[in-house]
C-alpha cells in the first residue's frame, strides 16, 4: 500500500495503528504523519500521537553510540519535538506527565522541551489537574511552571508569538 494512502487511512480512522506498526518505526514515515496532522489535528488523533510519542521517546532514549542502532533511519531530534508539539496541541491535560518525562530524557531535551508544551490543555486547567493528581511529579511540575512565571501567559503576546513560531517552524520542517 502507498504511504500516503496508509497515512490518509490512519488519520481518517479507516485503519488501525497495528496494521502499519512496522512503518511507524521509520522516522520519515512518522514525519509524513505529523505533516498530515499538523494543520488538522484533533482529539480523535490522540491515540495516534500517544503511540508515536512512545516511539519517539524510545528512540530518544537509545544510546546513539550503540553500533546496533541505525539512528538516521529511526530517529530525528526535530521529529521528537514535533510530536511533543502535536501532543500538546491536542490539549489533553493527562499528557503533561508524558511531556514532563520527555523533557527529562537528556540534557538537550531539558532545554528543547520548553515549558509552553506543558500547558497545551491551558495553564489553569493544567495547574488544577496537577493539584488534584496523586502523581509524585505533580508538585515538581507546578513548582517549575510557577518559577517560569507562567500565570496568565496564554493570553499574552509572547505566548502567541511562541506558538506561531513553533507552528510555522514544524510546518516547514
Amino acid at each position: 500500500m502507498d504511504k500516503e494512502i496508509m497515512i490518509n487511512a490512519l488519520v481518517n480512522g479507516e485503519i488501525e495503528l497495528e496494521a502499519i506498526e512496522k512503518e511507524l518505526y521509520v522516522c520519515d514515515f512518522r514525519k509524513m504523519i505529523y505533516r498530515k496532522l499538523h494543520t488538522n489535528i484533533s482529539k480523535q488523533h490522540l491515540h495516534i500521537i500517544r503511540k508515536l510519542m512512545d516511539i519517539e521517546i524510545a528512540e530518544r532514549e537509545k544510546d546513539p553510540y550503540d553500533d546496533e542502532i541505525v539512528i538516521e533511519e529511526t530517529y530525528d531530534y526535530e521529529v521528537f519535538y514535533w510530536c511533543i508539539f502535536l501532543l500538546s496541541r491536542i490539549g489533553d491535560v493527562h499528557d503533561v506527565f508524558t511531556i514532563w518525562y520527555a523533557k527529562h530524557i537528556d540534557f538537550d531535551a531539558s532545554f528543547g522541551v520548553e515549558w509552553q508544551f506543558l500547558i497545551g490543555a491551558g495553564y489553569n486547567e493544567t495547574i488544577e489537574f496537577l493539584k488534584k493528581s496523586d502523581n509524585p511529579q505533580s508538585l515538581e511540575i507546578i513548582s517549575y511552571l510557577l518559577n517560569e512565571n507562567t500565570k496568565n501567559i496564554e493570553e499574552s503576546e509572547p505566548f502567541k508569538e511562541w506558538f506561531d513560531f513553533r507552528y510555522k517552524y514544524f510546518l516547514n520542517e
